[in-house]
C-alpha cells in the first residue's frame, strides 16, 4: 500500500486540475494546436475537450510499461502509421526465437514428409514401368524362344533317351527343315525384336540431372537472407531468362522452318512461364563444338526459295532414279554441256564425270542461266567447226 502511494505521488500532475493524474499526451498534430494549450491530459480534460480525438495520444502508462521491451503504436510520429501497426503485428506473431524456431523445424518436417511421399509415389511408377516393360531381359529370352522354337531343339537333345541315333537324327532333320521354310519370317521377327531393344532408351543421365537441380533448389531455401530475394536478383534471374527464350525462338524460327506467327508466340508464352531453372539447365552446349547456326535471316526470300528448292532437289535425287533421269535429259543440262563442249577436251574423263555431276547437284541454280531462250543453231557451236580433240570431248562427256 506505501509502495502504491508513493506511486501515486510521483505521477505527473494535471496543471489544470491540481489533483488529477497526467493519462495522455498529444502526439499527433502538435503543429497546429494553440501554443498555450497543454499537451498532457487528465480524465477531466478529457470530459471538458468536446474536440478530443484519442487517436492523437498516447497513454502514458503504455510507454512506461512497454516503451523498453514492445513497438508503441503512434510513436514516433511518421506518414504512415500503417507501418507501426505492421510492426506491431509482427511482433504479436513472431512473439519469441522458441516460437520461429518451432516453425522452421515444422516447415522441414512437412516438407520432408511432402517429399517422401512424392518420391515413393514416383519410385513406385519407375518400377512397375520396368516391370512392364516388353524389352525386359526375360521378355527378350521368351521372344526369341518362341521365334527360334530353341525349346523344342533343346527337349528335342535332353530326351534322346531310348532313341536310336538314326531316329534322333531324323527328328532333327525335321525341325531344321521347318525353321529353314521360316527363315524369312524368324529373320523379320528377329530383326524387330533387335530394333526393339536398340531404341530402349532409359535416361539415367537426364533423371540425374533433375535430381540435381532439385538438391540446388533446396539448397536456395532461406528464410532470413533477403538479399536472395532482392529486385536485383530477381531481375538479373528474369533477364537471363528472357535472353534464354529468345536464343531458342531464333532456332526455331529461322525463315527456312516457315513458323507461323501464331505458334512462335504460344510457344514464346510457353517458355516464359517455364521453370527458370530448367531454362538455365538446357541453355548450356547448344551448339555442337566450333559450330553456329546458319544465319538465313539475312537472306532474302527470293534465296531462300532458291534454297528450298535446292534441298528438295538434293533429297529427290537420293530417293528417284527416275527423277536423276530426267535432270540427266532436260534441256538445260544438254544446253549448258553444249555451251561448255568446247573447251573439255582440256579435262580427263574423271574430271568430265565429276563436272558431269555437279550440274545435276546443282541444277535448280542453272535454271537462272535460262539457256533455253536461246537458239541452239546460232548460240552453240556445231561439230563441224570443233577440232578433233573437242569432238571426242563432247563424245566422251555423257551421263553414265
Amino acid at each position: 500500500m506505501n509502495q502504491l502511494i508513493q506511486e501515486k505521488d510521483k505521477a505527473l500532475k494535471c496543471t489544470k486540475h491540481k489533483k488529477k493524474q497526467i493519462e495522455l499526451i498529444q502526439v499527433i498534430n502538435t503543429e497546429r494546436e494553440n501554443p498555450n494549450k497543454s499537451f498532457f491530459y487528465c480524465t477531466s480534460c478529457i470530459l471538458e475537450d468536446k474536440s478530443f480525438d484519442n487517436s492523437k495520444y498516447l497513454q502514458l502508462d503504455d510507454i512506461v510499461d512497454e516503451g523498453d521491451k514492445s513497438v508503441i503504436n503512434r510513436w514516433p510520429p511518421i506518414n504512415d502509421y500503417q507501418i507501426i501497426e505492421q510492426l506491431i503485428d509482427l511482433c504479436i506473431r513472431e512473439d519469441d526465437t522458441v516460437n520461429i524456431q518451432r516453425k522452421i523445424v515444422d516447415f522441414f518436417d512437412k516438407m520432408r514428409h511432402d517429399i517422401l511421399c512424392k518420391l515413393e509415389i514416383i519410385q513406385k511408377k519407375m518400377i512397375n514401368q520396368s516391370l512392364e516393360n516388353p524389352l525386359s531381359k526375360q521378355k527378350i529370352v521368351k521372344q526369341y524362344q518362341d521365334i527360334s522354337n530353341i525349346i523344342n531343339l533343346r527337349q528335342l537333345i535332353l530326351n534322346q533317351e531310348g532313341q536310336s541315333t538314326e531316329e534322333l537324327q531324323e527328328r532333327y532333320k525335321q525341325l531344321v527343315k521347318e525353321m529353314e521354310l521360316k527363315k524369312d519370317q524368324s529373320t523379320n521377327n528377329l530383326e524387330s525384336l533387335l530394333k526393339l531393344s536398340q531404341d530402349l532408351n532409359i535416361n539415367f543421365q537426364q533423371a540425374a540431372q533433375m535430381r540435381d537441380e532439385i538438391l540446388s533448389q533446396i539448397d536456395q531455401i532461406t528464410f532470413f537472407d533477403q538479399n536472395f530475394y532482392s529486385s536485383q536478383y530477381l531481375q538479373a534471374k528474369k533477364s537471363s531468362c528472357e535472353q534464354i527464350v529468345d536464343q531458342i525462338l531464333t532456332l526455331v524460327s529461322n525463315k527456312t522452318n516457315f513458323c507461323s506467327d501464331t505458334f512462335l508466340s504460344s510457344l514464346r508464352k510457353q517458355l516464359q512461364q517455364a521453370n527458370p531453372d530448367l531454362l538455365t539447365s538446357i541453355s548450356h552446349q547448344i551448339f555442337q563444338g566450333n559450330k553456329s547456326p546458319i544465319d538465313f535471316d539475312r537472306l532474302n526470300e527470293e534465296q531462300l526459295e532458291q534454297i528450298r528448292k535446292y534441298v528438295h532437289h538434293s533429297v529427290k535425287l537420293t530417293k528417284d532414279k527416275n527423277y536423276e533421269n530426267l535432270i540427266k535429259d532436260s534441256a538445260q543440262i544438254k544446253n549448258f554441256i553444249s555451251l561448255i563442249t568446247s573447251g573439255l577436251y582440256q579435262f580427263d574423263n574423271d574430271q568430265r564425270l565429276q563436272l558431269n555431276q555437279f550440274f545435276i547437284e546443282v541444277f535448280p541454280f542453272l535454271k537462272k542461266l535460262n539457256l533455253n531462250s536461246r537458239n541452239s543453231s546460232n548460240s552453240f557451236i556445231n561439230n563441224q567447226q570443233l577440232k578433233p580433240q573437242q569432238k571426242d570431248a563432247r563424245a566422251s562427256f555423257k551421263f553414265w
